[in-house]
C-alpha cells in the first residue's frame, strides 16, 4: 500500500501529539467546537458586567466626544438633523456613530442603557470576526486563541460603558479586513462589483472615524505581493476609489451646502493634523496645543459661525503642511514620540470609567482609587504582552502566510505609520487594530509551527481576478 506524503505527515503528527499527552483528534475537534461559543460568552459576559456597573451618562455628565455624540444623536432622533446643543449644524466629528445612536434613541425608552448594551453586542461580534479572520488566514487554532486574547483584554472590555465611536469603528474595520479576505479569494460574482462594494464599505467605515481611509493601501499591497498584473491592480484600485467617492459624496454635499466647503469627513481631522504638526506638538493631544490653536486663529472669531468652521479647517491643514515641510528635523524628533503615545498603554477607557465615581471636586475614595489603579496596571501590562507577542508573530507571517493574508499585518503597519508620521499618537487610536494584534499575537504564541500557506481561489481550473 502506498502512503502519500500528506498521510504520513498526518499520522506522524497524531503520534507526536499522543506522546505529548494531548487528547486524541476526536476530542480536540469537540473542544474546538465548544471553544468559540465559550469565548464569545466570556467576551459578552465581561463587557456586560462592566457596562452595567459603570454609571457613565454623557447626557448628565460631560464626557468630551461622548457628550457630542449623545447630543447629536438626540437631535437626529427628533428630526432636527446634525445639530448640536443649541440647534446649530455641526461637523466636528464623523456622522456614522451619531446615526447609529439616533436609531437606538428613537425606538427605545432607555437610550443610555441600550447604547451600552449595543457596545457589548458589537464588541462580541468583533471577537467572532477576529476568530473568522484568524481561521481564514492561519487556521482554526490561531483564530480561537486570537478571539480569546481579545475577549479577555481589560483595555478593550472597559470601552463597553463608554459612548465613544471606538467600539463601532473597531467592528467596522475588522469586518472590512474580513470582507477583503473573502472577496479576494472568492470565485463567485463579478470581480468589479466586489471591489466597488469594498470601496463603498471603506467609505462607510471612514464616516465612523476618518482613519478608516487607512485601509485603502492594504488591498493594493496584498495584490502587489500576490503578483497580480499591474493593469489589474490599477483597475481594482480605481474601482475602490469609485466606491469610496460614492460613499463620501452625500456627506460632502451636505457640508458644502451647510458650511460653504465640502468638508470630507469632519473638522476633527484638520484639528488632529494641526496638533500633530505645530511648534507646540508633543505627539499627543495637549491643552497647550488647544491654546496655541485658539491664539493662531483668533482673527477667525469675527466671521459668521458656519464660515468660521470651514475656514478654520482649511487654515489648520495649510499650517500643518507648512510646518511639516519647513521643519524636517522637528518632524523626525516627533515621530518616535507619536509612536510612544500610540503604544504607551491601554488604560484610556479605564480612566474614563473612573470618572463616573469621582466626587464633584474630582476626589475618589481610597478603595475605588486602589481598584482602578490596579485595573489600569492590568490593562497596560496585558497590552504590553499582547504587543510583544504580536511583534513576534509579525516577523513570521510575511514569508509563510498566504499572500492574501498579508492584509492583516499590513493593515496594522499602515495604521502605525500613519499615526507615527501624519497624525498624533494616543492610546485610544490603537483600538481599531487591536483585533489584528490579537491575531498576530496568536501566531507569535504558536511555537510548534508557522502558519501554512493557503491555496489560491480557483474554480473549474480558472483563476479569478
Amino acid at each position: 500500500m502506498v502512503v502519500h506524503d500528506d498521510a504520513k505527515t498526518h499520522l506522524t503528527s497524531h503520534r507526536f501529539l499522543g506522546r505529548l499527552g494531548l487528547p486524541p483528534p476526536g476530542i480536540r475537534r469537540y473542544i474546538r467546537r465548544v471553544a468559540l461559543p465559550l469565548i464569545l460568552l466570556l467576551a459578552c459576559g465581561l463587557r456586560l458586567l462592566v457596562a452595567l456597573n459603570i454609571p457613565l451618562d454623557p447626557a448628565t455628565q460631560y464626557h468630551y466626544d461622548a457628550t457630542w455624540y449623545d447630543t447629536t444623536a438626540r437631535s437626529l432622533a427628533r428630526g432636527w438633523g446634525f445639530a448640536g446643543a443649541h440647534g446649530a449644524p455641526v461637523v466636528k466629528w464623523p456622522p456614522g456613530y451619531p446615526l447609529l445612536l439616533s436609531a437606538l434613541y428613537k425606538f427605545t425608552s432607555e437610550p443610555i442603557l441600550n447604547a451600552k448594551l449595543l457596545n457589548v453586542l458589537m464588541a462580541t461580534a468583533t471577537c467572532f470576526l477576529t476568530f473568522a479572520i484568524g481561521r481564514r488566514a492561519y487556521g482554526v487554532s490561531i483564530g480561537l486563541v486570537a478571539a480569546l486574547l481579545l475577549a479577555a483584554s481589560p483595555g478593550d472590555i472597559f470601552y463597553a460603558p463608554i459612548g465613544l465611536s471606538e467600539v463601532m469603528f473597531q467592528l467596522a474595520f475588522t469586518l472590512l479586513v474580513y470582507t477583503f479576505l473573502v472577496f479576494d479569494r472568492s470565485a463567485v460574482g463579478i470581480a468589479g462589483g466586489r471591489w466597488l462594494l469594498l470601496g463603498l464599505f471603506t467609505g462607510a467605515t471612514a464616516l465612523i472615524r476618518g482613519p478608516g481611509l487607512f485601509f485603502l493601501p492594504v488591498p493594493i499591497a496584498a495584490w502587489w505581493l500576490a503578483s497580480v498584473p499591474r493593469r489589474r491592480v490599477l483597475v481594482r484600485g480605481l474601482l475602490l476609489l469609485a466606491g469610496l467617492a460614492i460613499a463620501l459624496t452625500p456627506w460632502a454635499i451636505r457640508n458644502q451646502r451647510t458650511f460653504g466647503s465640502p468638508i470630507l469627513i469632519s473638522t476633527n481631522g484638520s484639528w488632529v493634523l494641526f496638533d500633530s504638526h505645530s511648534p507646540v506638538a508633543t505627539g499627543a493631544h495637549t491643552k497647550q496645543a488647544g491654546r496655541y490653536r485658539k491664539a493662531q486663529f483668533a482673527d477667525l472669531l469675527e466671521l459668521p459661525r458656519r464660515q468660521r468652521i470651514a475656514e478654520a479647517s482649511r487654515q489648520e491643514i495649510r499650517a500643518a503642511v507648512r510646518f511639516a515641510i519647513s521643519h524636517p528635523v522637528e518632524e523626525l524628533i516627533l515621530a518616535p514620540q507619536r509612536l510612544y503615545h500610540l503604544f504607551a498603554g491601554d488604560d484610556f477607557a479605564v480612566g474614563l470609567s473612573q470618572r463616573a465615581f469621582e466626587q464633584p471636586d474630582g476626589r475618589l475614595s481610597r478603595r475605588l482609587n486602589m481598584k482602578f489603579t490596579g485595573l489600569s496596571m492590568l490593562a497596560n501590562v496585558y497590552f504590553a504582552i499582547l504587543t510583544v507577542l504580536a511583534l513576534l508573530g509579525f516577523t513570521r507571517v510575511w514569508s509563510r502566510a498566504s499572500r492574501h493574508a498579508v492584509a492583516i499585518p499590513f493593515a496594522v503597519l499602515v495604521f502605525v505609520l500613519m499615526h507615527t508620521f501624519v497624525l498624533i499618537g494616543g492610546m485610544r487610536f490603537h483600538v481599531p487594530f487591536v483585533p489584528l494584534l490579537a491575531i498576530l499575537a496568536a501566531v507569535g504564541l504558536d511555537g510548534r509551527r508557522r502558519p501554512w500557506p493557503l491555496r489560491e481561489a480557483t474554480c473549474a481550473g480558472k483563476q479569478y481576478p
